[in-house]
């Protein structure tokens, strides 16, 4: 599957952010988008000429939901997932006692 637009419509910017590439940090104007082998590649020009670059090389890339629910500061992050199921589950757990309670108060009263 190849996806191509026309240079009259505006593909916007991307920048590098591979740690290690030479131009990491740098932004430049997409020329040209077509995937390969199921890869996104972006064409953009540089000082160097048109080069092709993978999108998980660039801030377009969005990361996997493995990678995100590994990062402790992610709303995703597993521990905090899990920590607020706890956190549901107690409350649930103190609201049917509360229902419980409540019941047996009602039921007491109209005994008496």
């Amino acid at each position: 599957m190849q996806i191509t637009q026309s240079f009259s419509q505006s593909l916007g910017f991307l920048t590098i952010t591979h740690p290690f590439h030479p131009l990491h940090d740098q932004s430049f104007q997409i020329l040209k988008v077509k995937e390969v082998n199921g890869t996104r590649m972006y064409s953009i020009h540089t000082d160097s000429g048109i080069v092709c670059i993978p999108e998980s090389w660039t801030d377009r890339h969005l990361p996997s939901i493995q990678a995100i629910s590994r990062a402790p500061n992610s709303p995703l992050y597993l521990g905090t997932l899990k920590e607020l199921i706890d956190f549901i589950k107690r409350k649930d757990d103190l609201q049917t006692r509360k229902n419980i309670m409540i019941d047996n108060l009602s039921h007491m009263e109209v005994f008496s």
